[in-house]
């Protein structure tokens, strides 16, 4: 049986290192050796431009793959409607797909209910950053009459909210995204209201 796992992280500063080595460990647990590593790193989960999940993906169509494995739903699908679209099409084609982190295992009905559960759970939480991204920049604005420059991308400002909420200091998010500590402290009040 072949195994793929991918593993992504947003930014060049953070590592897939600890993705992998757990799932290494879960698939020598369940007799998986024949392993194949599909390693995105500093690509945001909402871009299509992701080298190493094209290559999975055309090696799933290619059926080259009997397992797809991944820590995290998050790391794989950028939306709920993707993450349906690609576990109904590796269904058709007899691919396996097992989440880690969520202990969803795609053999059964229970595991195809709970990943769309999860998805939307998740699609759900990204629209709330979101939209508390869009009122906190209006907020700002008439507090303030400007903003300075445009809003941040969308990827942006999730890369901000996740590395604040892993505590990452505000000078390496800076110069890992080529912004300032001011406009993450910007963003901060916004996303975190503090």
């Amino acid at each position: 049986m072949k195994i793929a796992v991918y593993t992504r992280v947003s930014t060049d500063m953070q590592s897939t290192d600890n993705q992998r080595a757990t799932l290494k460990t879960f698939c020598f647990a369940r007799g998986w050796t024949d392993v194949e590593y599909y390693d995105d790193r500093g690509v945001s989960g909402t871009t299509d431009k992701r080298p190493e999940l094209q290559r999975l993906l055309n090696d799933a169509k290619k059926r080259k793959v009997d397992v797809i494995v991944v820590h995290k739903l998050d790391r794989l699908f950028r939306s709920l409607k993707h993450l349906i679209e690609t576990l109904d099409e590796w269904s058709h084609l007899g691919i396996k797909f097992v989440s880690y982190s969520e202990n969803i295992d795609m053999t059964g009905p229970a595991g195809r209910m709970m990943v769309q559960i999860i998805g939307a759970i998740a699609e759900f939480e990204a629209e709330l950053i979101r939209s508390r991204v869009k009122g906190g920049v209006q907020a700002y604005i008439k507090k303030h009459g400007k903003w300075g420059k445009s809003p941040l991308p969308e990827w942006k400002i999730q890369v901000i909210h996740d590395s604040l909420e892993k505590k990452i200091p505000y000078g390496v998010i800076a110069k890992e995204l080529g912004i300032s500590k001011a406009v993450i402290s910007k963003y901060k009040k916004i996303l975190m209201g503090a």
